[in-house]
């Protein structure tokens, strides 16, 4: 993959974004909207350009393919996590902080910035390794993610399997099923699923821009701990998952779907369901954005490093 072709797509991301702050400060878009394209993203743009993508596939990875992605997709969460406790101890962050930090170390922005980058990098045939990668990422978040919160001074919830039933999770697994049994839909079916999907960068993009909007630059620039947080997990641990798959002989496309779900930025979720238990945010806040900005430089570098 030429180096210039990633830069340039992440150019127009950074392009986006500058558009979704410019409609805020118009009062084009404000937050409360912003939450509501959020959800419609979520529930529906992303979940529809998975499955879009499965549709739309004509050069199909066989079965075998797909069972080494959940499986090489376990095994980069298992060792996020496991960086997700020792992270924030070598920088001596507080509790609050810790836990805010393990879950910008596990959870990167697969759904907003992920799925748009590898299908604009990649095309359709690499998406189904990055659905494969979200199913896992949904599943932990309703297991592992609340436990890390929980933590932090959130409130204890018992497990509920109804949680992790998301229509991105439905439609998720939908999709798989879909591609792993080459089912068709009518033609009329896929237009308006890949419609659906296709508004899916855009929109998140601009919600992205939104959310910069509250973000103080002194303070940002300031924050020592998060400038080192921000190398070593989204520059040093990607480059060194690339590695790790070309050693084990992963495919290259493989290989390179699951070094950019490494190395994408923060996502929001955590963020979400930090709100929701009236958690502190600063630190998530500012992480998301920071390593959202400089996610042109960081994932160019480990790209251009993994080869």
């Amino acid at each position: 993959m030429e180096i210039i072709v990633v830069i340039k797509q992440l150019i127009v991301f950074v392009i986006l974004i500058a558009t979704g702050l410019l409609l805020y400060k118009k009062d084009i878009v404000d937050e409360s909207s912003a939450k509501h394209i959020s959800a419609l993203i979520t529930n529906l743009c992303n979940p529809m350009l998975m499955l879009s993508s499965c549709l739309n596939d004509t050069n199909k990875a066989s079965h075998r393919e797909v069972l080494l992605t959940f499986a090489l997709s376990a095994m980069i969460y298992g060792i996020l996590i496991l960086l997700g406790f020792l992270i924030p101890r070598l920088m001596h962050a507080d509790r609050v902080d810790s836990s805010a930090y393990h879950m910008m170390c596990v959870y990167g922005n697969a759904g907003f910035i992920g799925i748009p980058l590898v299908q604009a990098l990649l095309g359709d045939s690499a998406v189904i390794y990055v659905t494969i990668f979200t199913l896992l990422y949904v599943l932990l978040i309703y297991t592992h993610g609340i436990w890390v919160l929980s933590k932090s001074g959130g409130d204890k919830e018992k497990f509920r399997f109804v949680k992790i039933l998301t229509p991105g999770f439905v439609i998720g697994l939908l999709a798989v099923i879909v591609y792993w049994f080459d089912i068709r839909f009518p033609e009329v079916i896929t237009r308006a699923v890949t419609y659906a999907g296709s508004s899916t960068t855009f929109l998140s993009m601009v919600v992205l821009g939104v959310s910069f909007s509250a973000i103080s630059v002194r303070k940002l620039l300031g924050n020592l701990r998060l400038h080192l947080f921000v190398f070593i997990r989204f520059l040093i641990v990607p480059i060194a998952i690339g590695f790790l798959l070309k050693l084990l002989g992963v495919g290259q496309m493989m290989a390179t779907v699951l070094t950019i779900m490494a190395a994408v930025p923060a996502g929001n979720m955590p963020l979400m369901l930090s709100h929701e238990r009236k958690l502190p945010t600063e630190t998530l806040t500012y992480g998301i954005a920071w390593s959202t900005l400089l996610s042109v430089v960081t994932i160019t570098l480990v790209l251009a490093a993994v080869g």
